[in-house]
């Protein structure tokens, strides 16, 4: 009876440990991020009254008798299942979908980790946790390369909050039409007999378009591009006895023949206003010259039309090499694509489409990849920059992970240690802002582990009520 009491205590004190399992999980159904626990019991010592025998040539075996002492509490287990993401309209709250635990920088403890995403930017830029003001960890991007290196140390996110960016162009996208009505730039003609060339040629069809662009400091500059059509392709017909000259006038005894290819030679000019003489140019592969007798005009680019008036060849577009932009730039160069021009019988719509450059703008405002976690900035002059991206940890036994509070685990002695990535690689899930982690607590599953705590206490006061009686009868038996 002593002995049946002493057990009953013990299984008083499991079943409150159980209720105070089943209370934390409760209490924590609104906690971002908590994961429940489950808790198991295992019996405790059992005293052996007799310890068996093996059977032998004239008798049977016999059992061992063994009194069991109640039980104990076995294991508290953390279940890392998925909580539901709860829509709350900030683009701070960043929640898991999947394995994960975003690493934040706790002073006292180091590092430590939580699937706490609700977060806030603090004075100093700093992206923190809302509750306990940690810097979550990840990388940090160069704003002037856009490089973002994730084999480094984590380090704190700070998001550039008076940073201002501007867009060096390196890509202007010409369409439009070059009029297939042009004259040729055709050379000198003397008509008389023989008919010869001479040097020089007289400039008849011409087109010139101007267009900005933006240097490193995002201020803009002119740039025009000149289309000049070319003879190249033209050559002398002497066996021809009719024919014209350039200018339409009969040849005598000798023809031009100009049915060869549509050629455009392109020259360019920086900003005629500022630097009237400022010529840079390329050559053409094949090259495409054109004989003005002035150097600096001298053809960049060439352009071949087919019959039908679409490029059929284009000199690996037209760069524009060496162009100078405000004090205290490099010069840089700029491609010029021409593979939307054509040439039709209609007048010249040669134009700019776009060019990739931006004028300086300041940060506006910013968002969270919904994958990888990279943050981008977002500009006032339209550019978006990446600014960072989150790291997240996964351990081979996050089970083994030591809560701290707060929301926050630490490494344990049978966690593993923490691998430290970006969402989406390997092992570990994916990020999605604007929502929050719920906590994973299963109500109905609680409340029915609560009835059978409450079950377990109520029997084990049993025993003791009855091992109390049955004590008071043997008491009673002097009497």
């Amino acid at each position: 009876m002593i002995r049946s009491m002493f057990t009953a205590i013990n299984a008083l004190f499991v079943h409150s440990q159980y209720m105070d399992v089943v209370a934390d999980n409760l209490a924590n159904v609104n906690t971002p991020g908590f994961k429940a626990s489950y808790m198991s019991f295992k019996d405790q010592f059992a005293q052996t009254l007799r310890t068996g025998a093996a059977p032998t040539d004239t008798l049977g075996g016999i059992n061992p008798i063994q009194v069991g002492l109640g039980s104990v509490m076995g294991t508290v287990s953390p279940t890392f299942t998925q909580g539901a993401l709860q829509s709350t309209g900030r683009g701070l709250d960043i929640a898991i979908q999947g394995d994960g635990f975003f690493v934040y920088e706790s002073g006292a403890f180091g590092q430590v980790y939580s699937r706490d995403g609700n977060l806030l930017m603090d004075s100093e830029g700093y992206l923190v946790n809302a509750s306990t003001g940690m810097r979550v960890q990840g990388w940090q991007a160069d704003l002037n390369t856009q490089t973002l290196d994730t084999g480094q140390p984590v380090t704190g996110i700070r998001i550039p909050i008076d940073s201002s960016v501007a867009l060096q162009t390196s890509e202007v996208v010409l369409t439009g039409n070059l009029s297939a009505e042009a004259n040729r730039n055709r050379p000198a003609w003397n008509p008389g007999p023989p008919p010869t060339m001479l040097p020089g040629y007289e400039a008849l069809g011409n087109f010139s378009v101007t267009f900005g662009v933006y240097d490193s400091l995002g201020k803009m500059k002119n740039i025009t591009l000149t289309f000049v059509r070319s003879s190249a392709p033209d050559t002398p017909n002497p066996g021809d006895p009719g024919g014209v000259d350039y200018q339409g006038n009969p040849a005598g005894g000798g023809g031009l023949d100009v049915n060869g290819p549509l050629y455009w030679t392109v020259h360019w000019i920086q900003d005629p206003t500022v630097t009237p003489n400022d010529y840079n140019f390329w050559t053409a592969n094949p090259p495409l010259q054109v004989q003005t007798g002035d150097a600096a005009h001298s053809p960049i680019g060439g352009v071949l039309f087919n019959n039908f008036g679409q490029i059929e060849y284009t000199s690996q577009n037209v760069v524009l090499s060496g162009v100078t932009g405000s004090d205290g730039t490099v010069p840089w160069d700029i491609t010029v694509d021409l593979s939307g021009l054509t040439m039709l019988n209609t007048g010249y719509t040669v134009a700019a489409s776009s060019q990739n450059g931006l004028p300086g703008g300041s940060l506006n405002g910013f968002n969270v990849s919904d994958t990888d976690g990279t943050i981008y900035g977002v500009y006032s002059n339209g550019s978006q920059r990446v600014l960072g991206q989150f790291a997240l940890a996964t351990f081979n036994n996050p089970a083994g992970l030591f809560r701290q509070g707060n929301n926050t685990y630490s490494v344990g002695l049978n966690s593993g240690l923490p691998r430290i990535g970006p969402a989406g690689s390997g092992d570990k899930g994916t990020v999605a802002s604007g929502y929050v982690e719920g906590s994973n607590t299963d109500m109905s599953r609680e409340f029915a582990a609560m009835i059978m705590a409450q079950r377990g206490f109520q029997a084990s006061t049993r025993i003791i009520n009855t091992a109390d009686q049955m004590l008071q009868e043997l008491v009673n038996l002097r009497r």
